[in-house]
């Protein structure tokens, strides 16, 4: 007998799969195998990526009235294989159909899931009636943050903190970048996050450190960072200043 070197793709109807003359196929998704005539076939999703979906999780029953917003408590999928250390922030988005479904405003935020058992997350209802959201309803997804978050700015605008009527907005503003002349937020945005790497390539190391700083740093987190630049300036005078 001769059998055909052929790779292509098939479907496997139930007529195969339950009444072959071998017995019953055997489908074990744990595996990713199935099991067939005494052979073992592996299964390979098309299109698979690496990410994996963390679904959010309605903590409690939450009833949030007319024009208010609430902080609600959520829970996030853990996966067996993870640990603290390796999964910390994650961007917590509402599902792409939220809205329309539960007619709330749900705000996307930056979380550490490894702190606590369930995360913050806040809800607005813009409309006159009272809407409600129930315990282990699906809200949204969360994404892991591969990289440390850089952050913009520290707080809201000053002058909006007592702003009660409106959405509150974020002041982007830079006395140095403006100069009398207007610029748009991308250029605002990309001035800010170059003087925050700027910021965290120095990290105040003296003058006489900053080469070996900068010899080390790479590779680091920014944690790391921190702490190496701690100990170059507790430590600096340890090291010479100048080569005599």
């Amino acid at each position: 007998m001769i059998v055909a070197n052929i790779e292509d793709e098939a479907l496997l109807g139930l007529d195969v799969l339950m009444k072959s003359q071998w017995g019953p196929a055997h489908i074990k998704l744990t595996d990713g195998i199935v099991l067939f005539g005494g052979h073992v076939i592996h299964c390979t999703q098309i299109g698979q990526t690496n990410k994996l979906i963390r679904n959010i999780y309605v903590a409690d029953n939450y009833e949030i009235p007319p024009r208010s917003e609430i902080v609600i408590d959520v829970f996030v999928d853990r996966f067996h294989d993870e640990s603290p250390e390796t999964v910390q922030d994650c961007i917590l988005e509402p599902s792409e159909n939220f809205s329309e479904r539960f007619s709330l405003v749900m705000a996307p935020c930056l979380v550490n899931i490894s702190q606590n058992v369930t995360c913050k997350t806040r809800i607005m209802n813009p409309y006159d009636y009272k809407n409600t959201l129930y315990q282990d309803t699906v809200i949204g997804s969360a994404e892991v943050v591969e990289h440390e978050p850089k952050i913009l700015l520290e707080c809201e605008d000053t002058l909006e903190v007592n702003n009660q009527n409106a959405m509150r907005r974020l002041k982007f503003h830079d006395s140095n970048l403006v100069s009398g002349k207007w610029v748009s937020k991308e250029e605002i945005i990309r001035h800010l996050t170059n003087k925050e790497k700027e910021k965290a390539e120095t990290r105040n190391v003296p003058v006489h450190l900053k080469d070996m700083f900068q010899n080390i740093a790479p590779g680091h987190s920014e944690t790391e960072k921190d702490a190496i630049a701690d100990i170059l300036n507790k430590y600096s005078d340890t090291f010479s200043k100048d080569e005599r």
